[in-house]
């Protein structure tokens, strides 16, 4: 049963209970004072919640609340770190990140670093006027710790000693001078309980704990993967879920606005000014908005396991690298060179999910299908593109 932990608002101050050590039950009343503003964001403690307002897209922008002077938050004995957030801006989405981290450097010790800064955060994104709740989930160490004989695994987050709870901006390239985010975080809280069942296997259990096909050895999901024809009965059950889809109704063969207002066809993309604004135009003369996926290819990196061969399963490769994902694909489309076979695959992906653009930095053979439009970097180094008028963010006027 989950057990919820409140961060009540009220008269200038919050309220909560057993967040702090030793005094477990005592209730934490956080000033004004721990609510502290970050380049030239404004945050305000309020009867309803914090005010959370910033006209800057700079990542660090947003508040940060820290724990009383010389103490830390404890939040051990919690499943999730909870906050509700309400976009105040009538006509403008907003995105914003909660972050947590424990350790770093001692400014009076001679130490680089005394302990190990680790951080994790969440994020979410509103519309105007819409209220939602985001969740951290809270890897507590007693979760996450792996044996002391695994060599070059990190150690966790440590949850009895959190620095303090910020939040910020999500890449909002936008210029500066307008309100990007106005905001209200209420109800900051803790809630659940540490899911003790999910501990880490034994020492002596423990290595190897990647399997063949790259995945946890020590925990069992609906969608885990045990031989290479759960791999092929997958990819037949996609395939038939794919066939069956259909493209968006409104689109024509571009993924442009088929039934919208009908410009002039050039058999190429395009752009116009229709009743005052910039569009895209597709070549058959639709209103085009493109909506991609970035990084569109089989596989990327591969997993580096020279210096830690006992975590794998299979035996590490002369070279070093596991591509785990290249071979499970190869097993998946049952051939060494499936390229063709996944982005054909693909294709059928992008048009049953609405997708209608690959995005920057994906492979030239799914380009080269001439299936499905596509985008290239112009070149984010190349000084000598203008930008938007008075803007210092790096976002170039492609037009």
């Amino acid at each position: 049963m989950l057990k919820l932990k409140t961060l009540s608002f009220a008269a200038g101050m919050l309220l909560a209970p057993a967040l702090l050590l030793p005094a477990l039950a005592a209730e934490l009343k956080l000033a004004p004072e721990q609510v502290k503003a970050r380049y030239r964001a404004s945050a305000k403690l309020e009867k309803e919640g914090i005010r959370l307002i910033t006209r800057t897209a700079e990542w660090d922008s947003g508040a940060l609340i820290t724990p009383p002077a010389g103490k830390k938050f404890d939040f051990s004995k919690a499943r999730f770190l909870a906050v509700d957030v309400e976009n105040l801006s009538p006509n403008r989405q907003m995105r914003l990140t909660m972050h947590i981290s424990s350790g770093g450097r001692d400014k009076a010790s001679s130490s680089h670093v005394d302990l190990p800064l680790r951080s994790v955060n969440t994020g979410i994104g509103l519309n105007p006027g819409e209220k939602r709740t985001m969740r951290l989930y809270l890897p507590h160490a007693s979760l996450f710790t792996a044996p002391k004989d695994g060599r070059n695994l990190r150690a966790p987050l440590d949850t009895t000693a959190i620095n303090g709870i910020e939040f910020k901006l999500q890449w909002p390239f936008e210029a500066e001078g307008e309100i990007l985010v106005d905001c209200r975080l209420s109800n900051l809280r803790l809630e659940g309980e540490p899911e003790t069942d999910r501990a880490v296997a034994a020492a002596k259990n423990y290595f190897p704990f990647i399997d063949d096909y790259g995945q946890y050895r020590h925990a069992e999901w609906k969608e885990k993967i045990h031989a290479d024809s759960d791999l092929v009965a997958n990819h037949k059950k996609e395939l038939a879920e794919l066939d069956a889809a259909q493209a968006p109704a409104e689109w024509d063969s571009f993924g442009g606005w088929k039934n919208g207002p009908a410009l002039k066809a050039t058999g190429n993309f395009r752009t116009e000014k229709y009743q005052g604004k910039w569009f895209f135009v597709d070549p058959e003369g639709h209103l085009f908005w493109s909506i991609g996926l970035d990084v569109s290819r089989t596989h990327t990196d591969a997993t580096p396991g020279r210096k830690h061969p006992q975590w794998f399963s299979r035996p590490v490769p002369a070279d070093g690298m596991l591509p785990f994902t290249h071979w499970n694909l190869q097993k998946k489309y049952g051939k060494a060179d499936y390229s063709r076979d996944f982005f054909e695959t693909l294709v059928k992906r992008y048009r049953a999910w609405g997708i209608n653009t690959i995005g920057n930095w994906s492979a030239p053979a799914f380009m080269e299908l001439g299936k499905v439009p596509y985008v290239l970097s112009l070149g984010d180094f190349v000084k000598d593109f203008p930008r938007f008028r008075g803007s210092k963010v790096k976002f170039y006027d492609v037009f």
